[in-house]
């Protein structure tokens, strides 16, 4: 089932707080988990909301991408609430989301899964600047990423993996939403991909809508673009890293912070191994590893938990 997502003022950005507010509204749904601009700041993060009022300040099409949100939804969702939450993940949260109830750290019982077609994304330190450079409006922002006439953004370069994904399209969810080769002056769509999705999607007595006949090649000419930037960047890094020496190399710069740990989705130990005594060495080992070698670095362990490259 199709459903078309619509604003009087044909605001993009507003059709989807409408669409969200009336969705947050239903008898069904608790809560709403998605990404909500703060009002002390500019910044946006992943908000859990219940007031259909504060829908307002909901942006989850936006340039800001401060975490991967999967391992917020494992917390939300590992032990039963007895509530039910609808979360709006972008396509790589939702596959990060994906491998952790593989895991068994999360649950899809109590939730419902929208995903939506992927914004990109600048780095975090690139869209503070970009806040304070005349930044555009949400529904600008909108047209220009959906309608591919920009790859910089106010001369901000995306992120490299949003450049190099070879999948920025939602899949495993129970309601999809649509603006990848549709057009945006009629409205965007939501389609429903589960039986708890159609139920949802009925219950709110929107306007029905049909396939949008560009999508599909659409999707390819952007698979395409990202896979060969993908395999450009693979081969990149692969030459870089072809051997030991290469590999320190690409490492010299790690200062075992572990913020690659931390950040990563899917690394969801209680107790780590690199906090363990299995690197405290005795302090004789370090002086022997410098007799041998004449020097040697301090750090003595690189951490190699995530290879760059290496992507849900």
């Amino acid at each position: 089932m199709m459903i078309k997502i619509v604003h009087e003022d044909k605001s993009p950005a507003k059709g989807l707080q409408q669409f969200f507010k009336q969705l947050l509204k239903l008898q069904e749904i608790d809560a709403l988990f998605l990404p909500v601009r703060l009002k002390e700041s500019n910044s946006i993060m992943p908000s859990l909301v219940t007031d259909p009022e504060r829908i307002e300040d909901a942006v989850p099409f936006s340039p800001a991408f401060p975490i991967n949100s999967a391992r917020m939804v494992s917390r939300l969702s590992y032990k039963a609430s007895k509530r039910k939450t609808a979360v709006v993940l972008r396509p790589c949260e939702m596959r990060a989301f994906i491998e952790l109830v593989k895991l068994k750290q999360g649950s899809r019982q109590e939730l419902i899964l929208i995903g939506i077609d992927c914004p990109k994304a600048l780095t975090s330190s690139d869209y503070a600047a970009y806040t304070k450079k005349d930044p555009l409006e949400d529904d600008a922002y909108i047209e220009a990423i959906f309608s591919q006439k920009i790859e910089t953004l106010n001369g901000f370069q995306f992120s490299t993996a949003c450049d190099t994904c070879e999948n920025p399209f939602p899949v495993n969810t129970d309601i999809s939403i649509l603006l990848h080769g549709v057009d945006l002056s009629d409205g965007m769509i939501a389609e429903s991909k589960s039986d708890d999705g159609r139920l949802l999607l009925e219950s709110l007595k929107m306007p029905e809508a049909e396939s949008p006949e560009n999508r599909d090649e659409t999707m390819m000419q952007i698979k395409e673009a990202n896979s060969k930037a993908n395999k450009i960047m693979m081969e990149d890094i692969g030459a870089r890293t072809d051997s030991i020496v290469k590999l320190n190399t690409f490492f010299d710069q790690c200062i075992n912070c572990y913020n690659c740990r931390n950040m990563c989705p899917v690394c969801y130990c209680k107790e780590c191994v690199f906090n363990t005594d299995v690197f405290n060495h005795q302090p004789v080992q370090y002086l022997q590893w410098a007799e041998k070698k004449g020097v040697s670095s301090c750090p003595q362990i690189r951490c190699f938990i995530i290879l760059p490259g290496w992507r849900i």
